[in-house]
């Protein structure tokens, strides 16, 4: 399992690259930065699942979308 930092900047990185640069709106990086400080305090294990699991979903979306 990966530390929740390394989680945190895959996250962060995917979403620059996808929404970011596309339209130069920080809003998207801004808002995961705020869910993710809120989600610290909850309950780590199941926040780091769901973390992944929307990782997973923007890298094979992203990956998908270059495949077409």
């Amino acid at each position: 399992m990966t530390s929740p930092q390394h989680t945190y900047r895959r996250l962060l990185r995917e979403i620059n690259r996808q929404f970011t640069s596309v339209n130069g709106n920080r809003a998207w990086a801004t808002q995961m930065r705020q869910q993710w400080v809120a989600a610290s305090q909850d309950s780590a294990s199941s926040n780091m699942h769901a973390a992944t699991n929307i990782l997973a979903f923007l890298t094979s979306n992203r990956k998908h979308g270059e495949l077409i």
